[in-house]
């Protein structure tokens, strides 16, 4: 098993329930937790600010040695995932496609949900185009099991994180 650990990011403390599932999901598991309290809320930026803050945290990150990184944060993921996965050399997940299939399974089965976002986060616009396009999740869970580098596409960050833990485990 990598014994590297594994390094998480928000914009702020929101991402502590990541840490808390990471934690719950991969107990063995050492983690590095970055909540970026000096220039919260990144939503409210600009997309060039949001990019330049988030591959800098994952810089961070991977100047400590991680192994992959989990975006915690809806903004950096929705506005930066393409910027951060080009300069890392780590798997990198983020969590808003987990959560757009989530909210969209609840719609359809007629339950109610809430999120959580900031200005600049296109959660909502994925989510709704989930529920017209229901069809494009299944691509959409191969565009991110590829980009994963093999971990599985679910619909929580734990279940993901479930997934992630498995394939370390082997």
């Amino acid at each position: 098993m990598n014994s590297l650990p594994i390094g998480i990011f928000d914009s702020g403390v929101g991402g502590l329930t990541v840490l808390r599932a990471v934690r719950r999901r991969l107990p063995h598991e050492n983690v590095i937790y970055l909540g970026d309290t000096a220039r919260v809320p990144y939503g409210m930026k600009s997309r060039g600010t949001i990019e330049r803050y988030a591959v800098e945290d994952a810089g961070f990150l991977m100047r400590k040695g991680v192994k992959t990184l989990v975006i915690a944060c809806n903004t950096a993921t929705a506005l930066a995932l393409p910027q951060i996965k080009s300069a890392v050399g780590v798997p990198v997940l983020g969590v808003i496609e987990p959560g757009a299939e989530s909210a969209a399974q609840q719609f359809a089965l007629g339950r109610e949900f809430l999120f959580r976002a900031g200005d600049a986060t296109s959660l909502a616009e994925r989510i709704d185009h989930y529920i017209e396009h229901p069809g494009e999740l299944a691509a959409a869970r191969e565009r991110y099991h590829a980009s994963a580098q093999g971990y599985a596409f679910e619909a929580s960050i734990e279940q993901a994180l479930a997934a992630y833990a498995a394939v370390l485990e082997r």
